[in-house]
């Protein structure tokens, strides 16, 4: 591993170093180093005369408002452009009193100064959003005034309003985005607010003379994602996007890269904004869904990639299955030109082999393969195995953990029934053999002790995937569950008995609507719950002691869903 990061790190400019080394205080090999991240992301981009003016950023949004009043928003930035933005927010946050290591809810430009971003996802309630303030003690928060989606506003400041009532830490700068599909009118005047910083609010020879990106210690914390608590270093993060982009992907400088995903989860830190600028590649910051009614319908992601002739496609099964629904017999597909796509990624979870074998045959003619996260050998991409996620990447040592006294039973198993490789005494665990390469999570944010207790004391030596799974004889790994009883790809449905005096019980409508709209206020938008069934009793044993799932799952299909999990 150590001769293969030295390789890859040849790709980054460094100020110092950089060597790699076992580390007494995390399972993670050690980046020992200086460089200015920022430099690597935009600056050298600037200085070669190809890439200069090149497209940075290209931002579409389908539902935003345009100056013309009407939907349909598309911006172009260079890197020198991107650069000129960044300057902005960064010189606002200098002149807040942000400094290297506080934490600020926004991206490059905390990058350029050396603080730590912790960017939130738009989808949670105040009382998640305060949890999130208390744990990154932000000096400043940056928020917009709302979020958009199909049929619907989100709007921000409310939430943030009472996240910060409930919150016991008060960050002292607030600055807001005010968007023109919601504006605050007027303008918060509380002392604390202050307008989002563009490059027209200050003279150029103050853009000029702002101080150069920092340079900081490889180890130095980049971001936090205050979901897990997980944190980020410089050093690491900038050797595996490396790595990703180049021996992972396969993505070239220059190309145009589309990530569909969202900047408050990992995948949009790494593939939306990290990775394609670490290559010099242009990246696409799409603020739409995969279906897009009364726009672009289920040809959402084609006219996307027809318009900005997109090389490489990183998205979700999910997504897929959602365009497969619309356009069953992927007549879409025809209709745009896709002949720049050469290469489809599908991470996050399972995919279907059915669905991938679909888009496959559909995008042949195009020579985009559906396939997992790949490897590249030779030059060429590893050719995929539908259901499987693929050979493990370059660095990862990844094993399959089964209980000596059941090697045989394994053996005998999963190469011929897949589906039956465990009983009810074990479970072949999916793990990766220490030490982690760079780039993985060094550590949990104010929580050392539970980082090494939740991933490393079940199985000592090995970093706990907490998946199932089996390695077949060519070396690809195939995830057939979870162990940690985390569901994906459900939608929770609430099964409730109205109090007999409850006035509810003549206008359950009402009462579904309350109960969703409470859902929303606690949790969030992110736990999608938008269904209420009224029964005149839940379902019971013979016994008369619990719900019996069975019945619940009868009555889950009659709705047209999925069988209800765990009750």
């Amino acid at each position: 591993p150590v001769l293969l990061l030295g390789h890859v790190a040849r790709g980054i400019d460094w100020a110092q170093g950089p060597t790699f080394a076992a580390s007494t205080e995390s399972p993670v090999l050690e980046t020992r180093g200086r460089l200015s991240l920022y430099h690597n992301l935009v600056s050298r981009h600037i200085s070669d005369q190809k890439t200069r003016n090149q497209a940075a950023l290209v931002y579409d949004g389908p539902l935003a408002l345009n100056p013309k009043g009407s939907r349909g928003v598309k911006q172009t930035l260079s890197y020198a452009q991107l650069d000129q933005c960044v300057r902005a927010v960064a010189l606002k946050l200098l002149r807040l009193g942000v400094t290297t290591g506080d934490a600020v809810a926004a991206m490059l430009a905390c990058v350029r100064i050396g603080a730590v971003h912790a960017v939130v996802f738009g989808g949670f309630a105040a009382a998640e959003l305060a949890k999130r303030i208390n744990d990154a003690k932000p000096k400043v928060i940056i928020y917009a005034s709302c979020g958009l989606e199909p049929n619907k506003l989100f709007p921000y400041k409310p939430a943030v309003d009472e996240a910060l009532a409930q919150s016991a830490y008060k960050p002292p700068h607030l600055i807001l985005l005010n968007r023109p599909e919601l504006p605050i009118n007027p303008f918060p005047a509380d002392g604390i607010h202050h307008p989002f910083p563009i490059p027209l609010h200050y003279r150029e020879h103050e853009m000029k003379t702002m101080p150069d990106p920092v340079v900081l210690d490889a180890g130095a914390p980049l971001y936090l994602l205050t979901l897990l608590g997980v944190v980020r270093d410089v050093g690491g993060h900038a050797v595996s996007l490396k790595h990703a982009m180049d021996s992972v992907l396969g993505v070239k400088k220059g190309e145009v890269f589309f990530a569909a995903s969202d900047i408050g989860w990992v995948v949009g830190h790494t593939f939306i904004v990290y990775g394609p600028l670490i290559q010099g590649c242009t990246t696409v910051l799409y603020e739409g869904k995969p279906i897009m009614p009364g726009v672009d319908g289920a040809g959402a992601f084609w006219r996307l990639i027809q318009e900005y002739k997109i090389n490489a496609l990183y998205t979700a099964p999910t997504a897929i299955r959602a365009i497969r629904k619309e356009d069953p017999d992927g007549l879409l597909l025809k209709k745009y030109n896709l002949k720049s796509l050469h290469d489809v990624f599908l991470a996050g979870e399972r995919c279907d082999p059915d669905t991938a074998v679909f888009f496959t045959q559909n995008l042949t003619e195009t020579g985009a393969p559906i396939t997992g996260a790949c490897v590249m050998r030779d030059g060429h991409l590893t050719l995929p195995k539908m259901g499987s996620c693929g050979p493990p990447v370059p660095g990862y040592d990844v094993r399959v953990l089964v209980p000596p006294k059941h090697h045989k039973d394994y053996e005998n198993t999963h190469e011929n029934s897949p589906g039956v490789i465990a009983t009810k005494d074990w479970v072949p665990a999916s793990a990766v053999k220490l030490p982690l390469p760079p780039g993985c999570f060094p550590t949990l944010w104010n929580n050392h002790a539970g980082y090494k207790k939740s991933y490393f004391e079940k199985f000592p030596g090995y970093y706990d995937l907490t998946d199932q799974g089996y390695i077949d004889k060519d070396g690809y790994l195939t995830v057939l569950g979870r162990s940690d009883d985390v569901l994906n790809g459900e939608k929770p449905i609430g099964f409730i008995v109205l109090k007999a005096t409850s006035a509810g019980q003549d206008d359950s409508a009402q009462v579904e609507r309350e109960l969703i709209a409470a859902v929303r206020t606690k949790i969030g938008a992110v736990a999608c719950f938008d269904r209420v069934v009224v029964l005149k009793r839940l379902p019971k044993t013979r016994r008369g002691l619990r719900m019996d799932p069975e019945v619940l799952n009868e009555v889950a299909k009659a709705l047209g869903a999925k069988k209800t999990s765990k009750l």
